[in-house]
């Protein structure tokens, strides 16, 4: 019996954990009220053959006992229970305190409590049942009543079939409300991360709250109202500068700079041209000034000579002046000596008086010549001063016309002047924007040379966890191969030993066979359950593995039949790998033919292998999925990094142009400011120029009033 019972069990390494099946269509009226969230749906199970119910299992072990109790056989079978019955009690001991120390639910759940006081009552009266029991079956064995015993052992059977019924909706409702228990555990989990995300945005709010109250106080705000006015107006200043940035990015840059460019050339153009035209009107206006002053010299040597000829004048006719009167004083003398020579004698007179006529005829002529001549000098005089004064006053009008056209040729360099400041004043206006542009594409440059700094880390990033995944995939891809390699071997190892296992069935088989699906029919406990975790926990430990993965996406999924939780498998399948005698065939339960039993083994083994299989390769899938994710994400980065170059290149070359205009500019600037200077100085000149001219003017009214002072007094004397 034990060495059925050790071949039945050669392969405890599967990783498994008995655990009651959770029957989720049943749902006992205690726990009713005790759901308060309702439980997540399951998907529906594949379909199966029709299985026994353990009532109907039950039934049949004891109808199989009875008959076991009446051949001759009994004392020997009996022999082997009472130790199996031990090693139930104990192995029932240990798995309820294995079950207690795992499933130990947190202490403030006090419906969890009262139902592991309840789970420990019927484990004791279990225990104590199997205790009346075996103590049944060794009086049994000394008393000749069977019938009597047979009574007792099926009331017995019927409490233990009663405890078991108990033990089971206990299981039941413990694994219900370690359901309850995992999910409150999650929802609490989740409460906490949204604390700490509250905690965290309170925080922030706070912070923000500070950085309000400062702003206000700096702003001296003293209302809310008067913050959100200066937020909208600030926002609608922001939205108007975002649409005029957008306006000037949707406008083409390369167009306007080849704009610019060619305002710049014609700009040049125009200075070259105003350059000649100034160095022209220079040349003119040194060839005026000298003209100017050749003319004012020949002026001035005219004035200066005619003003000599005046004083020469001046003095030759007060000298004649003189002269006549000396004459006239003389005549005058003579006269009055001549009217007393007349007195005293008549006829000496008449010789003295013809004597004196022929004189003063004489006088008289040489006076009329003197006049003359005096009267033509006059004429003469006065043509040539006509023509000086003709020629002086064409001189002036000359100058006036000059003066005119230095006027004008001054209008139009002021003119020119306004229009060149306009156009330095607008290039200073556009590169002023041009710098503010460059200031903003600086910043956008920055930023885009962070974000691509992150984008490469985060690359590197991947890249890393991508080759931590494969060599991890890797590595599990191996000990799956070696254990997928070690189940072969093992389904080919029980397809070798199930002809050996055909053979050797007895009754003593079945009576341990039966005692067996008594003890595992129950609780379901296997020791083996740690074993496993530690299996799961030490070969699927890494953080990138496949395996890890889906478990931790069944762990946020409802409960199904493929798991209880990350590391526990449903009970049916537990079953169906531990037991094969509860297979969906009738046949072989009903004849509890141990040929019929065996046999399943490697096909759940297989099955599991297939399951493993395809885990396996959805985690490849999933992972040639994340690859290439990962590689549109890296086509992605280098695409945003290569325009984000083309545009810092672009940037760049903008900055050197607006360098190089600013440099053209601050040339202009500095030859406007030349010209200014220039003409500020042609300016003065040409005003010494008139106050030069109008005293020149007023000299010459000056000149011609004297002389015609002169010719008056002159004509005058002559009159006299």
């Amino acid at each position: 019996m034990a060495e059925v019972a050790q071949e039945a069990d050669p392969e405890p390494q599967e990783p498994v954990v008995a655990i009651e099946e959770p029957e989720e269509k049943e749902q006992t009226p205690d726990l009713a009220p005790e759901t308060p969230t309702p439980e997540p749906a399951a998907p529906e199970p594949v379909k199966k053959p029709k299985r026994l119910t353990l009532q109907e299992r039950l039934a049949l072990a004891a109808k199989a006992k009875k008959k076991a109790l009446v051949t001759p056989v009994e004392s020997r079978a009996e022999s082997p229970i009472e130790p199996e019955v031990a090693k139930f009690s104990e192995k029932t001991e240990t798995q309820t305190q294995e079950v207690v120390e795992r499933t130990e639910p947190p202490p403030h759940n006090e419906s969890v409590a009262e139902l592991q006081a309840e789970l420990a009552q019927v484990k004791s009266k279990l225990v104590q049942a199997t205790d009346e029991n075996r103590m049944l079956r060794e009086k049994v064995t000394s008393s000749a009543n069977t019938a009597e015993m047979d009574k007792k052992l099926a009331e017995k059977d019927e409490t233990i079939k009663q405890l078991m019924e108990e033990g089971q909706t206990l299981s039941k409702r413990e694994l219900k409300l370690n359901e309850r228990i995992r999910t409150l555990v999650q929802n609490n989990s989740k409460l906490e991360t949204s604390l700490k995300s509250y905690s965290e945005k309170n925080e922030e709010t706070l912070l923000k709250l500070s950085e309000i109250e400062d702003v206000m106080k700096t702003h001296k705000i003293k209302s809310v109202d008067q913050l959100f006015e200066l937020l909208n107006n600030s926002n609608a200043q922001v939205q108007e500068l975002q649409h005029s940035l957008d306006k000037e990015k949707e406008s083409n840059w390369e167009a306007k700079y080849k704009e610019l460019q060619k305002m710049y050339e014609t700009e040049l153009n125009d200075k070259k041209s105003y350059i000649k035209q100034l160095n022209d009107s220079a040349l003119e206006l040194q060839m005026l000034k000298q003209q100017v002053k050749l003319d004012v010299q020949s002026k001035e040597e005219l004035i200066s000579q005619l003003n000599r000829e005046i004083v020469e004048l001046r003095d030759e006719n007060s000298a004649e002046v003189t002269r006549l009167e000396s004459k006239i004083e003389g005549l005058r003398m003579e006269n009055e000596s001549f009217l007393k020579m007349s007195q005293n004698g008549v006829d000496a007179g008449d010789d003295n008086a013809e004597a004196h006529k022929q004189i003063e005829y004489l006088e008289f002529a040489k006076l009329s010549e003197t006049h003359r001549n005096l009267q033509a000098q006059y004429v003469s005089s006065q043509e040539n001063w006509k023509l000086i004064e003709s020629n002086l006053l064409n001189k002036v009008d000359g100058l006036t016309s000059s003066l005119e056209s230095l006027k004008k040729s001054k209008l139009k360099s002021a003119n020119e002047v306004k229009k060149l400041n306009s156009q330095v004043s607008a290039l200073a206006e556009q590169i002023s924007k041009f710098k503010q542009e460059v200031a903003v594409l600086r910043n956008e440059n920055k930023e885009l040379v962070f974000q691509i700094q992150v984008k490469v880390n985060e690359y590197t990033e991947l890249e890393e966890k991508l080759e931590e995944l494969k060599t991890v995939f890797n590595s599990d891809r191996q000990n799956y191969d070696i254990k997928i390699n070690a189940l072969n071997e093992s389904i080919r190892k029980y397809e070798g030993q199930s002809q050996v296992y055909n053979s050797s069935t007895s009754s003593d088989n079945v009576s341990s066979l039966q005692s067996r699906r008594l003890r595992d029919s129950g609780l379901h406990i296997n020791l083996e359950a740690r074993s496993f975790r530690n299996y799961s926990s030490q070969s699927m430990n890494s953080l990138g593995t496949p395996i890890q993965q889906w478990e931790e996406a069944n762990a946020s999924a409802p409960f199904t039949p493929y798991g209880i939780d990350q590391h526990q498998y449903s009970s049916s399948s537990l079953t169906e790998e531990l037991h094969p005698f509860d297979a969906p065939d009738s046949a072989a339960e009903t004849s509890f033919n141990f040929k019929s039993e065996t046999p399943t083994l490697p096909s759940s083994g297989a099955t599991k292998n297939v399951q493993l299989i395809n885990k396996m390769s959805s985690s490849i899938r999933r992972l040639e999925l994340e690859l290439l994710s990962l590689k549109e994400e890296n086509e992605q980065i280098t695409a945003e990094k290569d325009t984000a170059q083309q545009e810092v290149m672009g940037k760049y070359d903008l900055e050197k142009q607006v360098s190089k205009l600013e440099e053209t500019i601050s040339q202009l600037q500095k030859e406007v400011a030349e010209r200014s200077k220039k003409e500020e100085t042609l300016l003065e000149v040409i005003g010494e120029k008139s106050e030069k001219v109008a005293e020149l003017q007023a000299d010459v009214v000056d000149l011609k009033d004297l002389c015609r002072q002169q010719v008056q007094q002159m004509i005058e004397m002559v009159g006299k």
